[in-house]
């Protein structure tokens, strides 16, 4: 449907590329903290994965390290879908490639945060993971309460792909 098409919709205070809210610049934080925690997070993911998938000493943690990359991708795609859901909404799975990322983020440093406290070791990149952890702590609150599930469009495959990906990596991780 053409949206600025007069015959077929009528507009209230404005057209299709006025944003109908009064709080803009709430809006521009979001998308700004949502853009910073995924880059953040990619870089992350490429990072571990990048060293992973080129030095490992096995076939196994060469596998993590691509997915570790695969992960990085994913959240380098989520980064558009964040201007496209807190925007025009154009894409319909924009919201459940932003769940997924965020997802990605909050397992991984999860993950990094529980073999830290098992080291106890001081590093300074443990100041990042419970950075991206608070983040994808937040991130996840506010996309639950817009409630992005609704345009998925098969969500139990969604689900049970989410799933499968975060127990594989657990585990090889725990390994």
């Amino acid at each position: 449907m053409d949206l600025d098409d007069r015959s077929r919709v009528y507009w209230r205070g404005g057209d299709s590329s006025v944003w109908p809210d009064d709080r803009g610049w709430r809006r521009r934080v979001v998308i700004a903290l949502m853009l910073a925690g995924l880059l953040g997070s990619m870089a992350l993911h490429v990072g571990i994965g990048w060293a992973d998938a080129i030095g490992a000493l096995t076939f196994a943690q060469r596998l993590v390290g691509v997915l570790f990359l695969l992960a990085g991708a994913v959240q380098g795609a989520a980064l558009p879908a964040v201007v496209d859901y807190w925007g025009r909404r154009q894409v319909r799975l924009s919201g459940a490639l932003l769940l997924l990322g965020v997802l990605m983020t909050l397992a991984t440093t999860t993950l990094l945060l529980f073999l830290w406290l098992r080291e106890r070791e001081l590093i300074a990149a443990v100041l990042l993971f419970l950075a991206l952890w608070c983040w994808s702590l937040w991130a996840w609150r506010n996309l639950i309460r817009e409630k992005v599930w609704r345009g998925i469009p098969h969500p139990r495959k969604f689900a049970a792909g989410v799933t499968v990906t975060a127990l594989m990596t657990a585990i090889s991780l725990g390994y």
